[in-house]
């Protein structure tokens, strides 16, 4: 994308964040995000206590599947 944020319609650009909450039960756990650019909505989320690729990739995967039926 090159900085270039700005999205036309929906689906055409997702943005993926992973933030890490401490919790005092569990300790560390982490939160995987997708953004729609377009709507600014979050459209698909999973929370691990590990982070690995799975974590991203798994609602990566989610949203992808979701966008191609519409």
């Amino acid at each position: 994308m090159k900085g270039n944020f700005k999205a036309t319609t929906i689906n055409e650009k997702w943005a993926t964040d992973i933030t890490y909450i401490h919790t005092i039960k569990d300790g560390w756990c982490y939160l995987a995000s997708v953004m729609d650019l377009y709507s600014r909505k979050i459209i698909e989320y999973s929370m691990s206590k590990s982070i690995d690729t799975s974590i991203s990739s798994t609602g990566c995967k989610k949203c992808r599947k979701a966008s191609e039926t519409n």
